[in-house]
């Protein structure tokens, strides 16, 4: 997703945003199978099911196919938006 040309990003940018901001904050989660009724999408499944698996709070997206969803189990999907502002709200 790094690689999507809205972002602008370079292989080297996106191997160094990779090796220092996300893997030190990696967990590995195996994912279990989920049913979701309506999922407009079957790619985002496994996005879905690594949320889940992981029980995470919320799922932070820019795709419009997960953000219609709202919600899986207990995982709330959100733009960045919304999410920053949660934050916010929060300190």
């Amino acid at each position: 997703m790094l690689a999507y040309s809205k972002f602008k990003l370079t292989s080297s940018e996106i191997l160094s945003l990779i090796e220092e901001d996300v893997l030190p904050f990696v967990d590995t989660v195996r994912a279990k199978p989920i049913s979701v009724p309506t999922l407009r999408d079957p790619d985002d499944m496994k996005f879905l099911a690594c949320a889940v698996s992981a029980r995470v709070h919320w799922l932070v997206s820019g795709d419009d196919d997960l953000l219609s969803i709202g919600k899986v189990e207990l995982v709330e999907i959100v733009s960045v938006t919304n999410f920053l502002r949660h934050l916010k709200q929060k300190s």
